[in-house]
């Protein structure tokens, strides 16, 4: 069995080392690991790049370095967001707030949203992932949605 990790692992950095289409701006194992999307993330891979892209065209920000990622979530019942917390916190993401998600449509039903963050670096197939393991999250506990993310510079503090 040993071997056959070995092996996998071998030929893993050899697929890695020997793809000649990296560029300066990709990373090599970005290049070899097939991206799957999960049913429950409604954020596609094409949607991460339109995003990278226009951040990168108009904003300063170095996408390479740490950024503050935001994360967030709805449900209706604002207990049920709460008991999320201690799982997302186990995972080093800061809880921000829970608030009522203003513009919500005519419906008698409120709906909360959970606002969490991690400072971290991410690549569009990084994030792209993330995206995934939040959304299994959210599905997992019943919750009923991941929305999705932003991203900001990391604000120095005097």
């Amino acid at each position: 069995m040993r071997n056959t990790y070995l092996f996998l692992f071998s030929a893993f950095v050899l697929m890695a080392s020997c793809n000649e289409s990296v560029t300066e701006k990709s990373h090599p194992i970005e290049q070899v690991i097939p991206i799957v999307t999960i049913p429950e993330n409604t954020i596609s891979l094409p949607m991460l790049k339109e995003m990278f892209e226009n951040i990168q065209k108009q904003t300063e920000w170095d996408l390479k370095g740490p950024m503050l990622w935001g994360y967030f979530f709805t449900h209706n019942n604002q207990e049920d967001l709460k008991a999320l917390i201690p799982e997302l916190e186990k995972q080093e993401y800061i809880f921000v707030k829970i608030f009522l998600a203003d513009g919500e449509d005519n419906s008698e039903q409120e709906t909360y949203t959970l606002h969490i963050e991690k400072k971290e670096i991410h690549t569009v197939n990084s994030l792209h992932e993330t995206n995934n393991k939040l959304s299994l999250l959210a599905a997992k506990n019943n919750i009923d949605t991941y929305d999705g993310m932003d991203v900001g510079p990391i604000e120095i503090q005097p």
